[in-house]
C-alpha cells in the first residue's frame, strides 16, 4: 500500500529499430516491448539517481521496476504529494526519458 507521500506512473515504452538509413517514418520500425527491454530500462532509470537533479530537498527517491512489459516508477517524496506536485514529477520524467537520460537509448 502506497503512502501518501508516493506514487507511481508508468514510463511508456516505444522501441523502435531504422530499416533504412533517410530517417524518414517509412525507414522507422515499431518493436514490441519484451520483459527484457522494460526489466533493462527499469534497471537503468534506478541506477541513474535521477531524482538529484530534481529538487532533492522535495523528491527522496525515484525509483523503477518491470512488470508485464512496462516500466512503473515510484517517486518517495519527503512530504505529501499534490496531484499538480505528481503531474510537475511525472513531465520532469518524461523530459529526462525524451530529451534527457533516455536520448542514451537512441
Amino acid at each position: 500500500m502506497q503512502k501518501n507521500n508516493e506514487f507511481t506512473f508508468e514510463i511508456p515504452l516505444f522501441p523502435w529499430a531504422e530499416k533504412g538509413e533517410s530517417n524518414t517514418e517509412d525507414d522507422i520500425i515499431e518493436l514490441v516491448p519484451t520483459d527484457a527491454l522494460a526489466a533493462y530500462v527499469a534497471k537503468e532509470f534506478s541506477e541513474a539517481k535521477l531524482e538529484q537533479y530534481y529538487a532533492p530537498k522535495y523528491v527522496r527517491k525515484l525509483d523503477a521496476v518491470a512488470l508485464d512489459n512496462k516500466v512503473l516508477v515510484t517517486a518517495t517524496c519527503n512530504k505529501a504529494v499534490s496531484k499538480k506536485n505528481q503531474r510537475e514529477i511525472m513531465d520532469y520524467v518524461d523530459g529526462q526519458c525524451s530529451d534527457g537520460w533516455g536520448e542514451f537509448f537512441e
